[in-house]
C-alpha cells in the first residue's frame, strides 16, 4: 500500500483517464456528513465483503477521517492480495484543509 497526499489524489482525479475509485471506510454516519465526491461508502470492517468487487480497479484510494482506519482498510485488502491501493494521508481532515 502506498500513501497518496490530497494535492496527488486531486491530481488523479483530474486526469480523466485515471480509473481510479475513491473508497470512504468511515461509517454511513460520517459518509453522510462529508465526502469526497464520487466516493464509495464500505466501512473498514465490511472492507473484505468487497474485495471480489474491489479486485477489478486498477488504482483503490482508502481514506477515513484522519488515516488510521483507510490504513487497517488497506492492509486488510493487501492480505487478500489487492495491491493496488492508496491510503489518503490524513483523511477527510487533511482533504478538506487542502481545498
Amino acid at each position: 500500500m502506498q500513501n497518496i497526499t490530497p494535492q496527488e489524489l486531486k491530481e488523479k482525479l483530474k486526469n480523466s483517464n485515471s480509473k481510479l475509485v475513491l473508497i470512504d471506510v468511515r461509517s454511513p454516519q460520517e459518509h453522510a456528513q462529508n465526502s469526497i465526491p464520487n466516493s464509495q461508502n464500505i466501512p473498514a470492517m465490511d472492507i473484505l465483503k468487497k474485495a471480489s468487487e474491489l479486485k477489478k480497479y486498477p488504482e483503490i484510494v482508502l481514506y477515513c477521517q484522519s488515516g488510521g482506519r483507510s490504513k487497517l482498510a488497506g492492509m486488510l485488502l493487501m492480505g487478500a492480495g489487492i495491491n493496488q491501493t492508496y491510503n489518503l494521508i490524513g483523511g477527510m481532515n487533511e482533504w478538506l484543509k487542502s481545498n
